[in-house]
């Protein structure tokens, strides 16, 4: 499942009628488009909350590892529904609004440009797919390219325990770890009064402690590295096996190919959320705190494949839905829009071989490896 999960969300889909209990996750699996919808735009499924500890795992001292770091992303906005993180998911929808997109469309094509020119693009991740998020956050928020490198070494425990669904108790422990030391490097770049996030919380009249605030810059930098780096490889892996995706490449529309490669593999494929109250959803009975996860990859890719290619124009769900919507999605779309233009610009398709490329096991997202052979 892991080395290629869409085969079995689609047996999953197909048996369950959209919904599916795993017992051993203690978990349910949403993964109709329909019905991840409703879960995402249902305030009965607003928080994340600590992960249910089987007995097992209840006498492990390092349970509660999980249990705290379940508690710091439930203070994430995306998990959040309090009245201050409201406002900070508000202020930022505004910050990253289609027009600041826009504004910083060149600056993003000219170094994606440079990105591509100065590397051989051979490892499709570490020299064309990574150095390309990392280039976008550094232009998003105003760091140098060692403080760029810093705040990814701060974050990537997060990034790995989200990615394996967490649970984990030693991902757990490293997060953690590293959660502290982005606090503390927080304080310091806060103090200076140059953050740009602190700026447009402020400027919303959003008051948040130093510990909400280092959640607040967690979600931001976690989604955009791992996930748009991972979906801007599996953007170059459809385009390359897929004839659908020529057609895009020929008319050299980079905002259709775009949305079409995000239906076919998304960065993150999870939304865990947890219920709050019993709750019955198309004839199954979901009781109070248990853990609802909806698979965003697979409900995008199922939608985008009941769409003709004229009318693939939106990123359908792989940014979420509603209030959990993608905070970032704006910039992230002109991020794969122009890593794409810049690839293809230097690159023609029949000249790349991705055969080579396999994907690392992991059920939270899409992962490649190995390199791009150019013919």
């Amino acid at each position: 499942m892991t080395t290629d999960p869409y085969k079995a969300y689609a047996i999953l889909d197909d048996a369950n009628r959209g919904a599916y209990w795993h017992d051993v996750s203690k978990s349910w699996y949403v993964t109709a488009p329909g019905q991840v919808r409703k879960m995402l735009g249902d305030r009965r499924f607003a928080a994340r909350g600590a992960s249910p500890l089987d007995e097992k795992a209840k006498v492990c001292s390092r349970a509660h590892y999980v249990v705290e770091l379940e508690r710091f992303l439930g203070m994430w906005p995306v998990f959040s529904d309090n009245d201050a993180q409201r406002a900070a998911s508000q202020a930022l929808r505004k910050f990253f609004s289609p027009g600041r997109a826009e504004t910083m469309r060149n600056d993003l094509a000219a170094t994606f440009q440079r990105v591509v020119n100065k590397s051989d693009c051979t490892k499709l991740v570490a020299t064309f797919a990574q150095p390309i998020s990392e280039a976008m956050l550094s232009t998003l928020l105003g760091l140098t390219e060692s403080e760029t490198g810093r705040v990814r070494s701060m974050t990537e425990g997060t990034i790995q325990y989200l990615s394996n669904d967490g649970q984990d108790t030693v991902l757990a422990e490293n997060a953690l770890t590293q959660i502290e030391e982005l606090e503390a490097w927080l304080k310091a770049r806060t103090e200076l009064g140059n953050d740009w996030i602190l700026s447009a919380l402020s400027d919303a009249g959003v008051r948040l402690t130093l510990r909400e605030l280092t959640a607040v810059y967690m979600q931001v930098v976690t989604g955009a590295l791992d996930p748009t780096s991972n979906a801007i490889a599996g953007g170059l892996i459809t385009i390359s096996r897929s004839p659908e995706a020529a057609g895009f490449l020929e008319r050299k529309d980079y905002k259709g190919l775009t949305n079409y490669c995000l239906g076919q593999d998304t960065g993150f494929h999870f939304a865990p959320r947890r219920a709050a109250c019993p709750v019955s959803m198309e004839g199954f009975k979901i009781d109070e705190g248990d853990r609802v996860v909806g698979v965003l990859a697979w409900a995008a890719h199922a939608e985008s494949e009941g769409r003709s290619q004229a009318t693939v124009t939106t990123p359908s769900l792989a940014f979420g839905h509603g209030r959990h919507f993608c905070l970032g999605a704006n910039i992230a779309l002109v991020t794969l829009e122009e890593s794409l233009r810049a690839f293809f610009e230097a690159y023609r398709i029949r000249d790349i071989d991705v055969s080579g490329i396999e994907r690392i096991p992991a059920l939270g997202a899409s992962v490649y490896t190995d390199r791009i052979n150019f013919r």
